[in-house]
Order: structure tokens, then C-alpha cells, then sequence
């Protein structure tokens, strides 16, 4: 089979992202410390002059900030915070509000609604896509760009939902023919040339996809004066389950329904995706979330290393260079 040593490839990068997705809080580091234990709490939206109380004095209130048992927040007389806890609740706290983390139990005003049986996991798995070691990445990421003229965006390196998922490409000359090639595990499934687009949804005439399956694609000129033709980076992918497809959309009507705020549905649906590998929603997710909060360096953060996880590493650097010059 033409692709099957990458196609073992992208399928151990798949089992290993979802075992890290998956691991427990306390679970070991390479260095072989335990990893602190998971908080009972974290701020999953801040808004305004919002304090934390805390043992060890006040904490500045800040999205991802995680919370622990005696902990109260605060909010100012403009502002509001929402916590996710980890029994999958959330609760929203308007302007001038107050209440403290008691254990896995809390007070508040508020109501409460469910994210899910495993939602708090799934949000901080997310959130630890902030991790810092990302910014000191940006050299690499810089380095190792190759300045193709045809690149492959998306899908890659993710699951999709879609039997019919939309490939989308750079080209500098877009007037330029091309060919798209979908490869299966017995070779190239579908062939078609196109000018003038940099993206083309998967036809209902074409092979099916098979849910559960992998697939790669390219894109490569066909101009037999262009010696040799460009070809795109081999971009992979996988369809997603029915079963697990089931499962996504109880988890995501849950967030749907709920007294959250625009800003946090998006973070906690870009968890969910996250969790099930889905990386181009979780990035769409996280962009929209970002776009509510343009200056908040934490998603900007989480954002770049998807960016970086889905194999968009220009834009991974920019995104992460927008960071530095904050700094």
C-alpha cells in the first residue's frame, strides 16, 4: 500500500494524543514527578476587576485560573466571572458577587447546570495546552518553515466529522490547474482537477469515506511545462465513529442550553473536540472564544499550540509572536 507506513504513522500520533488527552491528573512526567493533583475548580470566564482570596494572600482573577477548597472570588461592581467545577458544573457570578469553594461542593445564587459526566477532565486537558514551554518554541517553528508555494491547511492531522469534509490549500498562482488526490488504505480513492479555488468540499458523487478509517490527501500541479510540478505536503485524517459521533453531541447539547457565556461555551466546546481529537473545530472554537477576548494571552496561547498540534505551524508562529511582543 502506497501510504501505509504514514498511515501508521498518523494513527500512532492519534493513539498517543488521545492517551494525553485521556491521562489522569496525577498521572507521572518524564522526569518521573507527579503531576499536582487536579483543582477542584478553575475561572473558565473573567470579566472585569475579579479577585481570588486565598491562604496565601489575593490572586489577580484570570481565565484558566485554577481554584481550591477555601478560596473565595470576588467580583467588582462591573464585573462577572464564571468557575466550572469538578462535578461538571459551572456557576456564573455577576457584578458585586462573592462565594467561596467549599470542597466539590459550592454556594452560590447562581444555578448551576451540567457540562457533562467528564467535563471538567475534558476543560482542563484544554487548558493545559497553555503551557509556557509553547512561546519558547517560536525559533523552531520559525526555522523549520518551508516556504512552499502549495500547501495543504486542512483537514490535517485531526479527525473530521463529516463524511464530506471541505480540503482547503495555499497556492500562489491560482490560476494554476490542480489536482486533488484522496489516498485510502488500498491507494488513491478519488482524483479531480480544479482552477481558481483554494478549497473543495468532498463531493456526494466521490468514493465514500468510511467512518473509523484514515485518509491522506494532496494537491499537486498539472502543467507538464512545470518541471517538476509542485506537490503539497501529504495531509492525513480520520473520520470520526458514528458511536463516538453520538457521544460528542449529547456532550455538546449540554453546553448548548446553558447560562454560560459566549466566550466560555466556545472554550468549553473547543474542550470536547479537543478530547475526541477533532482539532480544526477545537481550533474554530478557540478562534471564536479569542475573538470575544482578543487580549487575553492564555487562549492566544492555547490557540497557537493547536495551531502548531494540526500542523499550521506558520500561522502557530505568528500567533505565538503576537505573544512575545506583549511581553
Amino acid at each position: 500500500m502506497r501510504n501505509t507506513r504514514a498511515l501508521r504513522t498518523y494513527g500512532l500520533f492519534v493513539a498517543l494524543t488521545l492517551v494525553v488527552v485521556s491521562s489522569p491528573p496525577a498521572a507521572r512526567t518524564s522526569a518521573g514527578t507527579a503531576e499536582p493533583a487536579a483543582p477542584l475548580a478553575v475561572l473558565i470566564s473573567c470579566d472585569g476587576e475579579v479577585t481570588v482570596l486565598r491562604k496565601g494572600g489575593v490572586v489577580k482573577g484570570a481565565f484558566g485560573l485554577p481554584l481550591e477548597a477555601g478560596d473565595e472570588i470576588r467580583t467588582g461592581a462591573q464585573a462577572q466571572a464564571e468557575i466550572l467545577f469538578d462535578n461538571g458544573n459551572y456557576v456564573s457570578l455577576g457584578a458585586g458577587s462573592a462565594m467561596q469553594v467549599k470542597g466539590s461542593k459550592h454556594e452560590a445564587a447562581s444555578s448551576t447546570k451540567p457540562m457533562g459526566d467528564n467535563g471538567f477532565e475534558v476543560a482542563q486537558n484544554f487548558l493545559k495546552l497553555k503551557s509556557p514551554e509553547g512561546t519558547s518554541s517560536i525559533a523552531a517553528l520559525r526555522s523549520g518553515r518551508k516556504e512552499a508555494e502549495l500547501h495543504a491547511l486542512s483537514p490535517q492531522r485531526t479527525r473530521v466529522l463529516s463524511t464530506r469534509p471541505t480540503f482547503v490549500w495555499e497556492f500562489g498562482s491560482p490560476e494554476e490547474e490542480l489536482q486533488i488526490t484522496i489516498y485510502g488504505e488500498n491507494g488513491i480513492l478519488w482524483r479531480h482537477t480544479l482552477v481558481g479555488v483554494s478549497q473543495l468540499t468532498y463531493p456526494d458523487a466521490a468514493p465514500p469515506l468510511t467512518p473509523g478509517a484514515t485518509y491522506s490527501w494532496t494537491v499537486e500541479t498539472t502543467d507538464p511545462l512545470r518541471v517538476p510540478p509542485l506537490r503539497s505536503n501529504a495531509a492525513f485524517f480520520e473520520v470520526i465513529t458514528v458511536e463516538e459521533q453520538s457521544k460528542l453531541g449529547v456532550a455538546l447539547e449540554k453546553i448548548g442550553d446553558g447560562a454560560a457565556s459566549a466566550q466560555s461555551q466556545h472554550v468549553m466546546r473547543a474542550s470536547v473536540f479537543f478530547a475526541y481529537n477533532l482539532l480544526d473545530d477545537a481550533v474554530k472554537e478557540t478562534e471564536q472564544a479569542l475573538a470575544l477576548a482578543p487580549e487575553n494571552t492564555t487562549l492566544q496561547s492555547i490557540l497557537a499550540r493547536l495551531y502548531a498540534e494540526s500542523g499550521r505551524t506558520d500561522r502557530a508562529a505568528e500567533t505565538y509572536g503576537r505573544i512575545l511582543d506583549k511581553q
